[in-house]
């Protein structure tokens, strides 16, 4: 049933988007006239952005001595942000799981356990930037969001905080929860790994935001780096969760809506969405090519067989 809601969503969302172009097909020309000082900027900003993730992975395997080299930790995580563009859920993850479980003996348990961290101080993190920058906005129409990332901070701070305190683990009928639950607590007490994550995600929302920003400034487009910022804490956010491939559609609509209670008109803040989108898909296409060659050898086909029957799996629960 989740496999055919995510299809049928995903389908929704082309159609509207196929709809809205003809429309108003006209003004797209404006995405061809975007300067190329303009293209060479977002592409530096989206590249240190790509690096911050692949150092991400690094902290977390370094937590298990993986030691993995650049080609690894900066590759793997362009690999799967491929197979996101193809697969909702947990496509890419998947994916990351099983090679590394193939090729460095890493511990599925070990690997959920340290993607949930990651992504709790990644939420934590985000949403109080948009909770401060929203603050400051105080703008009655903002009020939603505010609340929204209100909740997300307070859950994950309280989860990151006191869950470990709840006694649940010899009421788990699987063994291999119990096994998750203990990595958890092993990974939780690395405050220097916690630190390190915290930094990353910073620097990822600060350059998260910079993409926004000059997205919309490649349209002539006054938008204040308050506003850009708190685009791009909901689009880091919505894209814990990949609900769809690639969260095409979802990420754009935030970026219309919550700019749109900005005051830019629907058609702007689509281009600008359109722009960060492209850039990034650009990029994914032309590292993924070399990274897969050099990480996934020819003898490494059952590899993303693999991948297929976990993703499956998974999508099925």
């Amino acid at each position: 049933m989740r496999k055919i809601a995510t299809f049928l969503f995903f389908v929704a969302l082309v159609g509207i988007g196929t709809f809205y172009y003809f429309q108003h097909k006209e003004d797209f020309h404006l995405i061809t006239n975007v300067s190329t000082g303009t293209i060479f900027v977002l592409s530096i900003i989206s590249l240190i952005i790509l690096f911050c993730y692949g150092l991400q992975l690094k902290i977390i395997t370094s937590h298990y001595n993986l030691n993995l080299n650049f080609l690894q930790w900066f590759g793997l995580p362009r690999v799967t942000l491929f197979i996101n563009m193809w697969l909702p859920l947990v496509g890419g993850a998947s994916m990351k799981a099983i090679y590394l479980k193939k090729f460095h003996g890493f511990k599925y348990s070990s690997f959920i356990a340290s993607m949930g961290i990651t992504n709790i101080i990644k939420l934590m993190i985000t949403s109080l930037f948009a909770i401060i920058l929203i603050w400051f906005f105080k703008d009655g129409a903002s009020m939603f969001l505010f609340v929204v990332a209100g909740t997300i901070f307070t859950g994950t701070l309280t989860f990151l905080l006191f869950a470990h305190r709840i006694r649940l683990y010899y009421f788990l009928p699987s063994n291999y929860i119990k096994s998750v639950i203990d990595e958890w607590q092993k990974i939780r007490t690395d405050h220097k790994m916690i630190r390190k994550l915290i930094v990353v995600n910073s620097f990822i929302f600060i350059l998260t935001s910079l993409l926004i920003y000059f997205a919309f400034q490649a349209f002539a487009i006054n938008i204040s780096l308050i506003s850009s910022g708190i685009i791009a804490a909901f689009t880091i956010i919505a894209g814990v969760v990949n609900l769809i491939p690639g969260n095409f559609g979802i990420r754009e609509a935030i970026i219309i809506a919550i700019s749109g209670i900005h005051g830019i008109e629907t058609n702007e803040g689509l281009h600008a969405a359109v722009l960060v989108r492209i850039i990034g898909i650009v990029w994914t296409l032309v590292l993924t090519p070399f990274f897969a060659h050099k990480l996934f050898p020819k003898r490494s086909k059952p590899l993303m067989e693999k991948v297929e029957i976990k993703y499956n799996q998974a999508s099925q629960e």
